[in-house]
């Protein structure tokens, strides 16, 4: 009799161990379902976040890039030479030389451009010289303009390069011309608003064999 009662306590209690996990089992899914919901959702408001800002950031970049390709861009595009004086009693007895530059891409113009020269081993360093048109020293360039580098005088063997006034005009400084021919010439452009290009550097004679005359 007994034995018979402990084997009803066992089956109840070992009833209700199956209910209670059951219940709880069920419960605790719930709970999980639940939790994983809200990790969704927090996942995808936190990617809705990050692409509001990925797109933000994609934005700014793309505007970055069209107001990069609006900026006028400025490079060396070969040597010239003209008959030039500067004083009229001379006249004929000099050759000048000029780098043409030359706005390759952008929109508007490269503002307050303004050319420097340094001849190797001298005392011309950084020294500001004048644009072709106007003997300008400052100009704004939407096309084309040649800067000018120096003038040879045939009858006495002098070089001369352009000393700029503030803004226009240049006094030349003469040189021997035998002292600079293979010396190299920096050529180096300034602007306020633009591109100019990488200072170029090419030797004296270079540029008097490879310059030519246009017109």
């Amino acid at each position: 009799m007994q034995r018979s009662v402990w084997i009803v306590v066992f089956l109840v209690i070992l009833g209700i161990g199956f209910a209670a996990g059951f219940y709880l089992s069920n419960y605790l899914q719930n709970q999980i379902q639940i939790l994983v919901g809200a990790v969704i959702v927090l996942a995808i408001l936190t990617w809705v976040g990050s692409g509001t800002d990925i797109f933000g950031l994609l934005r700014d970049w793309l505007r970055e890039q069209r107001e990069e390709e609006r900026i006028p861009v400025l490079e060396f595009a070969g040597f010239t030479k003209t008959d030039d004086w500067i004083n009229t009693a001379e006249k004929g007895e000099y050759i000048s030389y000029f780098v043409i530059v030359k706005k390759i891409k952008g929109e508007g113009y490269a503002k307050h451009c303004e050319g420097f020269l340094t001849v190797e081993g001298t005392d011309i360093i950084n020294a500001p010289t004048v644009w072709a048109h106007a003997s300008a020293r400052h100009y704004d360039s939407g096309g084309r303009m040649d800067l000018r580098l120096f003038a040879v005088h045939s009858r006495t063997g002098r070089i001369l390069f352009p000393s700029a006034h503030l803004n226009e005009g240049f006094i030349p400084t003469a040189k021997l011309y035998n002292d600079f021919i293979n010396k190299d010439l920096q050529v180096e452009i300034h602007a306020d608003k633009g591109r100019p290009p990488q200072p170029l550097i090419r030797r004296i004679q270079y540029i008097i064999e490879q310059a030519l005359v246009e017109g």
